[in-house]
């Protein structure tokens, strides 16, 4: 169980010594009116193959993302200024044939803009091949976001008030 141990934090420190360097900056606690904090639908963009994603910025730093392609993803995040925050968050990568070859890791930095309930930063992946090989940090790509609203008590015919369309998409 210690080996395990051991095991854990060396991978969590490799992972944090390879990030760039700005990952490393922080101001500390997250203040509880981050704007940052609530739940926000990400999209890559120019990825059409990549479905936007749910996530959510917890108060307490925990992160969690959530997509059609690979299901639910846990991991962190941290304010590192008045609008901005970084996030780490880990997943696994298999072969097509579902076999588990390691980790891969996305790491990214978002600024919420003036209207509040835009977003707009930069994300960097780090996915292994199918034989478990390390790659390198890749990045930056572009990522924008909307936050996502309660939807509105009295019906609405559709629901282009809650989520930004994705680029190129017909909205008519």
């Amino acid at each position: 169980m210690r080996t395990l141990r051991v095991l854990a934090v060396a991978g969590a420190l490799s992972v944090a010594i390879s990030l760039p360097a700005s990952a490393h900056t922080s101001t500390g606690a997250i203040p509880a009116d981050h704007p940052l904090i609530g739940t926000w639908v990400l999209d890559l963009e120019g990825d059409d193959r990549q479905t936007p994603s749910v996530n959510v910025f917890g108060v307490d730093g925990i992160f969690a993302t959530t997509n059609m392609e690979s299901g639910t993803e846990l991991g962190v995040w941290e304010a590192v200024g008045d609008r901005n925050g970084d996030f780490l968050y880990t997943f696994h990568v298999s072969t097509p044939a579902g076999a588990f070859v390691g980790m891969g890791h996305f790491w990214a930095t978002l600024e919420v803009l003036d209207d509040g309930d835009t977003v707009e930063g930069g994300i960097f992946m780090a996915i292994p091949d199918t034989l478990g090989e390390p790659a390198a940090w890749q990045g930056p790509f572009t990522i924008k976001g909307k936050r996502f609203i309660m939807a509105p008590r009295e019906p609405v015919e559709t629901a282009d008030r809650l989520v930004a369309p994705r680029p190129g998409q017909d909205t008519a």
